[in-house]
């Protein structure tokens, strides 16, 4: 009978008197709980100012400290609702000591933190633990360095086009700025990928530059690449053979007198080309070379701007003349 009573009232409760209620209860319960004492452990960045003139700091020192903080539940509330600002750390002060030859070494304690962390957090640091203890600093000289720049060229050329003439960089080096014990081992330093396919005009783009090292600094940080990519085109040219004999007396005839040579030339280059500039040749060093019926004609000299010089024919028939 009782359970029918409950029901029977428990209809009669208006449900928004029932709501109202209960949140004042959950709002009274959450109230006492902040009011509460807790124990959090809380990680604190940290930004650090000021170092040797000349120097930099070529390890890599925590970033952050940890503390095991007691407060109440309203102070964590705010703590991990607001997150924490990095701690400002001065090193003008931190001594230093010579280290492995080149380096300087200095460590500053964690504790002396504290008065930083209570300002921040308006917490009390009185036998707080902070980990790690220490942080240690590396610092090298920094150095300033000139290194020529390479190009890391991944150009697809339309066939029948090639590169004319030399690919320019500008400018051809740069200065790289960064600790000392890196800059004595640079050589050079890279381009990105410079990624173009199917050219058939000039070139002109800018890439930026690689640092293989985050504690680098390159400038300029990027260099214009020019090329001049030009058609290649099929040429060809009579030349008058030349016989080259070492047979005191020997007059010889070739037939026939000029043969074709057959090239690839670019075309700024094409209305250049003569066949002055080429030398080809029959060497004759005694008398044993004659005993066969052709002589083997030779490439001696051609033209530095064409590329795959090739005769048309391998072979040349002779006559011996009269002095």
């Amino acid at each position: 009978m009782i359970w029918k009573w409950i029901i029977q009232n428990l209809a009669k409760v208006n449900l928004k008197t029932y709501l109202f209620f209960l949140a004042i209860t959950s709002v009274l319960w959450l109230m006492m709980k902040l009011s509460d004492q807790y124990n959090k452990t809380i990680d604190i960045p940290l930004s650090f100012t000021g170092t040797k003139a000349g120097y930099m700091i070529v390890n890599h020192p925590k970033k952050s400290i940890r503390i095991s903080v007691s407060a109440e539940g309203f102070k964590m509330l705010s703590l991990a609702v607001g997150g924490n600002d990095p701690i400002s750390i001065s090193m003008n002060d931190m001594k230093l000591k010579p280290y492995n030859s080149s380096y300087l070494k200095g460590s500053i304690a964690t504790k002396s933190f504290n008065k930083a962390i209570s300002n921040q957090l308006n917490v009390n640091m009185t036998n707080k633990s902070i980990e790690p203890d220490s942080i240690i600093f590396i610092l090298d000289k920094i150095d300033t360095v000139q290194v020529p720049v390479l190009l890391d060229n991944r150009i697809e050329i339309v066939p029948g086009f090639r590169l004319f003439g030399a690919t320019e960089i500008q400018p051809a080096r740069v200065s790289v700025i960064g600790p000392k014990h890196i800059t004595d081992t640079l050589s050079f330093v890279s381009t990105l990928p410079l990624v173009l396919k199917d050219i058939s005009a000039p070139i002109e783009s800018k890439v930026g530059l690689v640092s293989e090292n985050s504690f680098l600094k390159i400038n300029p940080s990027k260099v214009k690449v020019k090329a001049n990519i030009v058609e290649f085109i099929e040429a060809e040219t009579k030349v008058p053979i030349t016989v080259f004999s070492k047979v005191p007396g020997l007059n010889i005839k070739t037939f026939p007198a000029e043969i074709t040579v057959k090239y690839q030339v670019a075309m700024p280059d094409y209305n250049s080309i003569t066949d002055s500039l080429f030398v080809i040749g029959v060497e004759i060093d005694s008398l044993t070379a004659l005993r066969n019926n052709s002589l083997i004609p030779k490439i001696l000299k051609v033209p530095a701007s064409i590329e795959n010089p090739r005769l048309s024919i391998d072979k040349v028939d002779f006559i011996i003349l009269n002095k």
